[in-house]
């Protein structure tokens, strides 16, 4: 019996120590397979915050194309209409909620402006009877259920639109600095996502 176990405990095929770097080859495995869990976790604990921004910036631009070609049909269907009646061309009209029409609740947080220009909010920015953050009653004109705000509507994103007698810009600010929408939309901001006849200035 004594030498059965002998022999058992020291086997003619087991190499000294084969043991120990066997149990050191599992332990590598482990930790390689621990730091590739976590390098997932971490990817995809970023990657939605980046899939939400892509999402907001292509609803930015989406209405903001939509806009551009609501305000296009209202101009072909009335020949008459002018929107400086509407609209005045010292004034940034934005999508921001305010009882304040000089946006006093933002006004503080806004980029300023050039001298002679001010902001103008509305209390309902999303009427389409006038009275909302575009001054013009769409009603007249086509079926449109709202205005559209921005996703996230704040002192940092907020649509905008301007006009140059006749003429309109309409804005949306973009959260990728790198952003394929704003950087071709033919405007001469590459944060921001441009649309109407003035959008080169």
């Amino acid at each position: 019996m004594a030498l059965s176990l002998c022999g058992f405990e020291s086997h003619p095929l087991r190499k000294d120590g084969e043991n120990k770097k066997s149990f050191s080859l599992i332990e590598i495995l482990i930790v390689l397979s621990i730091l590739s869990i976590i390098s997932i976790l971490v990817i995809a604990a970023l990657k939605p915050a980046e899939i939400a921004k892509n999402y907001r910036d292509t609803k930015r631009s989406s209405d903001i194309r939509n806009l551009e070609k609501i305000l296009n049909t209202v101009l072909s269907l009335d020949p008459n209409f002018r929107i400086s009646n509407s609209a005045s061309s010292n004034v940034i009209y934005i999508s921001l909620p305010d009882n304040s029409p000089t946006c006093s609740s933002w006004i503080e947080k806004l980029p300023p402006l050039p001298s002679g220009y001010e902001y103008r909010c509305s209390s309902n920015p999303s009427n389409i009877n006038g009275s909302g953050w575009i001054p013009i009653n769409f009603q007249d004109f086509v079926n449109v259920s709202s205005l559209p705000l921005d996703p996230i509507n704040n002192d940092n994103y907020f649509y905008s639109f301007s006009v140059s007698g006749d003429n309109f810009k309409l804005t949306a600010p973009t959260e990728k600095s790198d952003n394929y929408l704003a950087k071709t939309d033919g405007g001469i901001n590459d944060n921001l996502i441009e649309a109407g006849e003035v959008k080169k200035y």
